[in-house]
C-alpha cells in the first residue's frame, strides 16, 4: 500500500494502466477493507473496457461505494455514516438528474456486483449485504458450505466517517476514492 501523497489524499484509488489498487495506510483497518472493497467495484464495474459504466465519474463513485457498502454489511461492518454522505454528493454532482435517481439506476448494478463478490467470498457472512437500515425484502441466496458466523461474535463493526468528502483534482490519474 502506498503512500498518502502517492495517491493524491484519496482513500484509494484503482489504476487501470498499472493493474494496482492502492489503499492508504494511515486508516484503521476497517476503512481499508472498506476502501478495498470500494476499489474492487471500480475494478469490476468501471474498467477501460466497460465505456457504457464510464458515462459519469458521479456514477461511478456512486456504484463502487455502494457496492462496499453492501459489502461490509454482509461482514457485520456499518458504513453508512461514511458511504451515505459519499453517495450523496457524488450522485448530486451527476447533471439533470436527482441524486434519489441516480441511486435508483445504479441499483440492479450494484446489487448484482456485490452478490457476485460475496458468493465467491469464505468468510462469515452476518447478512446477505443488504445495507443497515434498508428495509426491503430481499431474495435469499444459497448459503451452502459458507461458514456460519460464530455466536460469541463481538458487536458489528463500524467505519467512522471522514471529516471530509473531497473528490481529486481533476488532473489526478485512475479512480480515487
Amino acid at each position: 500500500m502506498p503512500h498518502e501523497g502517492v495517491i493524491h489524499g484519496a482513500n484509494g484509488m484503482t489504476d487501470y494502466t498499472a493493474k494496482t489498487v492502492a489503499v492508504r495506510e494511515n486508516m484503521d483497518p476497517a476503512a481499508q477493507v472498506k476502501t478495498l472493497a470500494h476499489e474492487l467495484g471500480h475494478v469490476l464495474l468501471h474498467g477501460p473496457d466497460q465505456e457504457d459504466a464510464r458515462q459519469h465519474r458521479g456514477i461511478g463513485e456512486v456504484e463502487a461505494e455502494s457496492v462496499a457498502l453492501m459489502i461490509g454489511a454482509a461482514h457485520g461492518m456499518d458504513t453508512s455514516g461514511y458511504t451515505i454522505p459519499y453517495v450523496s454528493t457524488w450522485a448530486a454532482r451527476v447533471d439533470g438528474k436527482e441524486p434519489v435517481e441516480i441511486v435508483k439506476a445504479t441499483g440492479e448494478r450494484v446489487r448484482k456486483t456485490a452478490l457476485s463478490i460475496l458468493d465467491q467470498l469464505d468468510t462469515a457472512q452476518v447478512t446477505d449485504g443488504t445495507a443497515p437500515g434498508l428495509d426491503r425484502d430481499t431474495p435469499e441466496r444459497d448459503r451452502a458450505g459458507r461458514q456460519q458466523p460464530s455466536q460469541e461474535r463481538s458487536a458489528p463493526g463500524r467505519v467512522e466517517p471522514m471529516p471530509e468528502v473531497r473528490p481529486p483534482s481533476p488532473a489526478a490519474s485512475g479512480r480515487t476514492l
